[in-house]
């Protein structure tokens, strides 16, 4: 048995807290003590739906992790999370370090698994067995993680040569050994990617790396049932009232929706919305899926994944850095649309009845999902519960 600490960043895309609960469920199976760490523990406690039996720890984080600059930009790789999620800033990637450190001494885990969490994976690696997990979009491949770029036309948020200073200054803070380069962060940890090959803007790089999820691949259910939905959303979106009057407003469309960290008040507002069944945790919407028609979602990774092998069309209300690639890559597909959030609430209802009876998405969608059925995708939670069984065991 080893004690394991899973831990999600502040700027961790919310399929991270997903991947979380399932991973932690899965190493707690195979006889492993987990802890959590995360920026909003009572986020991260809602997803579970009482799933965690253990206090989750408040993971370091700052107000805001980069500068306003930064969070305009568009992500245009790992380099620019990195940015996002501090390495930007010298001050704060060192105070950040040392949280974290310090976290690290408290909990005293025998191996660290960060999930999109690229100060956590500086920081741990500097002490401790660590593994760096994350889905196609956030984790390219290791030989070229920060210097390539998947929008060349734009410019980095931060330079290649000051994060990697910024990173050996915190590293000087911790006691760590220096970096030679920015990349070598990924090369200290134990990597495990995961996705459907279908969704890899690297896969041109990234050679044969098979099609992959975190827990047991849902079903795809053929035909679709057409006239329902499932959302997931995230009441940090500004515009997130605004989609869900749009929700509530559809009347003969049957929605399973889940909200993130909403608001009582909002939760009574969706309970009392006929045709609506509001979940609380996301193990129970993920569940309803093989029941409805297409999802809507932020552009969340691992809900992207879930649906595409599920042969579901996707729209996708894009709000932070990064989340509209993934919608991008969706309409590339022939599977997907992107719609803004701020849209007006009748323009969101008419989309979203749209993407509930859009016949040409519904086929592309049942073609991607037949061809990952040819070669079906791979469990990769196994390999991170052998993984952390092998370091736990070389550590000692």
């Amino acid at each position: 048995m080893a004690r394991v600490l899973i831990g999600c960043e502040a700027e961790a895309p919310a399929g991270a807290l997903i991947d979380a609960v399932v991973l932690g469920a899965r190493l707690e199976a195979a006889g492993h003590a987990v802890t959590y760490a995360a920026a909003d523990p009572a986020g991260l406690a809602q997803l579970a739906g009482g799933a965690i039996a253990t206090p989750i720890l408040p993971a370091p984080s700052v107000l805001y992790a980069a500068s306003a600059r930064a969070r305009a930009a568009v992500v245009g790789g790992l380099g620019d999370l990195m940015a996002l999620a501090g390495y930007e800033s010298a001050p704060r990637l060192i105070a950040l370090a040392r949280s974290w450190a310090a976290l690290l001494d408290l909990a005293a885990p025998d191996v660290v698994v960060g999930l999109d969490a690229p100060v956590l994976w500086l920081a741990a690696a500097a002490r401790r067995p660590t593994m760096a997990v994350g889905d196609r979009f956030t984790l390219p491949p290791v030989e070229v993680a920060t210097r390539v770029r998947l929008s060349p036309d734009l410019p980095p948020v931060a330079s290649i040569a000051d994060m990697l200073a910024n990173a050996n200054a915190a590293l000087d803070a911790i006691g760590g050994a220096k970096l030679a380069a920015l990349d070598d962060i990924l090369g200290r940890c134990a990597v495990v990617v995961h996705g459907p090959a279908q969704l890899d803007p690297y896969l041109a790089l990234r050679g044969g790396l098979p099609s992959s999820t975190i827990g047991a691949a849902p079903a795809a259910a053929f035909p679709p049932v057409r006239g329902a939905l499932a959302a997931a959303l995230d009441a940090r979106c500004p515009e997130i009232d605004n989609v869900v009057v749009a929700l509530c407003g559809l009347g003969d469309i049957r929605i399973d929706a889940f909200v993130a960290g909403g608001s009582a008040t909002m939760d009574r507002f969706l309970a009392a919305t006929p045709g609506l069944r509001a979940h609380g945790d996301v193990a129970s919407w993920l569940a309803a899926l093989p029941g409805t028609g297409a999802v809507l979602h932020h552009g969340v990774g691992a809900i992207a994944a879930r649906a595409l092998i599920g042969g579901l069309p996707q729209l996708v209300l894009p709000w932070r850095s990064g989340q509209r690639l993934v919608g991008e890559t969706l309409v590339a597909l022939g599977c997907g649309v992107v719609e803004g959030p701020g849209a007006p609430v009748e323009q969101l209802v008419e989309t979203f009845r749209g993407i509930a009876g859009d016949g040409a998405r519904y086929v592309a969608a049942r073609h991607h999902a037949e061809r990952v059925a040819l070669a079906p995708p791979v469990d990769a939670a196994d390999a991170v519960v052998a993984e952390v069984a092998r370091l736990a065991m070389a550590a000692r």
